[in-house]
């Protein structure tokens, strides 16, 4: 087992996707990234959403500053939460096409999209060795 270790707003990008794809809880099998993870992503998406209704600043340093870690035991944990994030980093890439003109709105998604390729080269640099083949 390895921990693996995420900025909060990588790890919401991240459980939203593993949410919205065929690894979603209804088809996540049993040992799966999003089924792991499912305890401490209920306990964040709760604590951000009590801060997102009460006091922006302290939302805004849980989503930057603060990280999340999580326990990979597998294999297929650690490939599914790759791959999970290429789909994220393929959508902020046509978000960013979409946004044409808006120089703000360009320059975050651009920031996100650079950082998850960089998270994402970081997950695929584990040595799998250290990990159940699962």
């Amino acid at each position: 087992m390895i921990e693996l270790e995420f900025v909060v707003w990588e790890f919401v990008r991240l459980m939203v996707e593993l949410e919205e794809s065929s690894n979603s809880p209804a088809r996540d099998k049993s040992g799966g990234a999003y089924t792991a993870w499912r305890e401490p992503w209920q306990e964040l998406d709760t604590r951000l959403a009590d801060l997102g209704a009460r006091d922006a600043n302290e939302f805004a340093n849980l989503m930057m500053e603060q990280v999340v870690t999580v326990p990979c035991t597998s294999r297929r944990q650690l490939k599914a939460a790759v791959d999970a994030l290429i789909r994220v980093a393929v959508k902020l890439k046509k978000e960013i096409r979409q946004a044409r003109g808006d120089i703000d709105r360009i320059e975050e998604l651009e920031f996100e999209r650079a950082e998850l390729d960089s998270l994402i080269e970081r997950l695929r640099s584990i040595d799998p060795s250290a990990l159940k083949n699962a």
